[in-house]
């Protein structure tokens, strides 16, 4: 009942491991056999590997690893009841995960990743943080209060100024009095690719956290160098599967805010200069007073962003609540307070309103950066909505109304822009600074060399280990490597064997001594002889005391007797056996 009032009748990630964590905790209520043991057992490997489902970062694979280490340490002491000590268990486990690691270590170079369990597309309950495809009034304010990471770039060649780090998501075209939404014709195809001649370009590749959607984020004018990613009518890059793992694609991209595009269709004209009617009559008053005497682009933006900075407007990410049709109406003439969206959303409707095509943009703008990894990292604060306006001949040109009102968010990044409301990261310690950089650090090169490791990576790898080679050559050597391994394993395994082998007179005398210890109420019971532990459990089962004493004289004529034969036929009524019946006629 708990979990359904937690997570509902939806199927979902979190309700399916709390239904089998619950089966688990419940499952040592009907442990009555060894095999039951072994059951439970291996219902906490499944869920140690269950972990990952939610979290891949490196002290999640070390508690992941000593969780497992645990539960092996576990499974010696069901396997060989006779170890005293849980720390000697915990020998045992540990010894047997060094035996192994080499063999894990190669195969995880040479064997093909196929997609682990962790892998599989299946939503979330709670979703993933990050932008919406649509944006109403403080839709973008609430991811400013979000700390997460929404992705990490590694520059390949060139810099990156911030005043260019505007990570261009996918753009909104439908405005209905309330939202702004996306429209389907950004899936008819990607537009003419166009380069400009002297612009600068940098590298870089994406290393994206999962969002469950299928967007991607570029800056300036991209150049795709991945095939899972392609382009979409409007500019945006996108991949036809969502993304619900960490997923890594490369762009090359020149650093322009013009996306050229030489001319509009009807259908485009018409979509992007569209405006429900009756909705913010004023603020269609305003922009067409400023057109009747600004009637070029250039100088309609000048006259508004002069109106922004000269009416008191305030950046903030608590701008109150905008309701109704004329939401925008109330932002400029009214409150004058609002973030990235209102700004952004009351520009384009203001173009729309002199049949100016424009549209709205959401992504993420800024990034901090870490010297050691050579990385920036995007939080999800740092979304932002900027605006795209159409100039005739040349093509769709980015203007952020942001920084008109507020240029320490464009020039800056958010901290500066707003210290007081800032939700990340912030401490006046060096040496914490220095230490959340390297461990910043630490955790992308773990991600970007053992969770990321597959494809040409590995292969390169494998090129460079054993040089340009067939795939038959490789695949013989492959085989050689494992098959020294497995039996360098089994050589270690042999060694233990022999290490641990034991006389029949220390086995039954182990069997006797541990019987004795488990039942007794003393932790350590240590130098007794035979005689002294059948007494022992004669006073701890008095019941069995003739069978005891039988017992005992047994075992010392086979100890003791003065030949093998009479050794030998003590022993055909196996001791060993006879000592488990006792044990189990006790209880």
């Amino acid at each position: 009942m708990g979990i359904y009032f937690s997570y509902g009748a939806q199927l979902s990630i979190e309700g399916m491991v709390s239904l089998l964590i619950a089966g688990v905790m419940l499952k040592p209520l009907e442990v009555e056999k060894q095999a039951d043991s072994y059951l439970l057992l291996f219902l906490n490997y499944f869920l140690c590997a269950l972990i990952f489902l939610f979290d891949r970062t490196p002290l999640i694979f070390l508690l992941a690893f000593l969780v497992m280490l645990q539960t092996l340490s576990a499974q010696v002491l069901v396997h060989f009841q006779e170890l005293p000590r849980r720390k000697e268990s915990l020998s045992v486990a540990f010894g047997l995960f060094l035996k192994t690691l080499p063999l894990a270590v190669v195969l995880f170079v040479v064997l093909p990743r196929i997609g682990p369990l962790w892998t599989l597309n299946i939503p979330t309950k709670s979703g993933v943080v990050g932008l919406s495809d649509s944006m109403s009034p403080g839709s973008i304010a609430s991811l400013g209060e979000s700390d997460d990471l929404a992705f990490r770039v590694e520059l390949k060649g060139g810099t990156l100024p911030m005043a260019d780090r505007y990570w261009r998501g996918f753009t909104l075209s439908r405005y209905d009095g309330f939202e702004w939404q996306r429209d389907r014709m950004y899936l008819q195809g990607p537009q003419e690719q166009y380069q400009i001649d002297g612009v600068p370009s940098v590298q870089y590749r994406v290393l994206l956290e999962p969002h469950e959607k299928n967007w991607l984020f570029a800056v300036g004018l991209p150049i795709t160098l991945s095939e899972e990613v392609q382009q979409s009518h409007d500019g945006s890059l996108y991949r036809k599967r969502k993304v619900y793992n960490q997923w890594q694609y490369q762009v090359e991209a020149q650093l322009t805010s013009l996306l050229p595009q030489m001319s509009l269709s009807a259908a485009e004209r018409k979509l992007y200069t569209s405006l429900p009617s009756n909705v913010s009559l004023g603020t269609r008053e305003l922009a067409k007073n400023f057109n009747e005497r600004y009637p070029s682009v250039p100088d309609f933006l000048a006259v508004v962003k002069r109106y922004i900075e000269s009416e008191g407007f305030v950046y903030t990410l608590s701008p109150g609540d905008y309701s109704g049709e004329n939401q925008i109406d109330d932002f400029l003439f009214n409150s004058k307070t609002g973030f990235c969206a209102y700004y952004a959303g009351a520009l384009t409707f203001m173009l729309r309103s002199i049949d100016v095509p424009a549209r709205v943009v959401l992504g993420y703008m800024g990034g901090e950066d870490n010297a050691i990894s050579n990385t920036i990292s995007v939080y999800q604060y740092e979304a932002h909505a900027w605006v795209e306006v159409y100039i005739e001949g040349k093509g769709w040109l980015r203007v952020d109304p942001t920084a008109w009102v507020s240029p320490d968010r464009v020039e800056s990044g958010l901290q500066r822009a707003l210290p007081n409301e800032f939700k990340g990261f912030t401490s006046e310690w060096s040496w914490l600074r220095d230490l959340r950089r390297q461990l910043q650090a630490f955790d992308y090169f773990w991600n970007d060399w053992m969770v990321s490791y597959k494809g040409s990576r590995q292969q390169s790898l494998l090129n460079n280990i054993w040089g340009d080679r067939t795939g038959t050559e490789i695949a013989w050597l492959v085989a050689s490597v494992l098959m020294c391994l497995v039996a360098g394993l089994f050589f270690f395994l042999w060694l233990d064997q022999r290490r641990a082998a034991r006389t029949y007179s220390q086995k039954i005398y182990d069997q006797l001594y541990f019987w004795l210890h488990s039942d007794s109420k003393e932790k350590e019971i240590q130098g007794l002889t035979v005689n002294q532990i059948v007494v022992g459990l004669k006073i701890q089962h008095p019941q069995l005391a003739q069978e005891l004493d039988v017992l005992n004289k047994d075992i010392h004529s086979y100890i003791y007797a003065p030949d093998s034969k009479s050794q030998e036929s003590l022993k055909t009524p196996n001791l060993l056996q006879r000592i488990k019946q006792l044990r189990k006629a006790s209880k």
